[in-house]
């Protein structure tokens, strides 16, 4: 069994959620895979390199 991470979830492990980590912890003990798609990849990669200006 697998896990396909959407950005949210990559955005809770990059910000060390407790919650997230311990689930992940938990599925990987047991054998289950984590992925993320293209998609979330690109989202994140882009959000790290490029994030959005202050508003004024």
């Amino acid at each position: 069994m697998g896990y396909l991470f959407d950005t949210n979830i990559v955005g809770a492990v990059l910000r060390y959620d407790e919650k997230v980590l311990n689930q992940m912890k938990m599925v990987t003990h047991q054998g289950a895979k984590l992925f993320i798609s293209v998609i979330t990849d690109y989202e994140v990669n882009r959000g790290l390199i490029l994030p959005t200006p202050p508003r004024s």
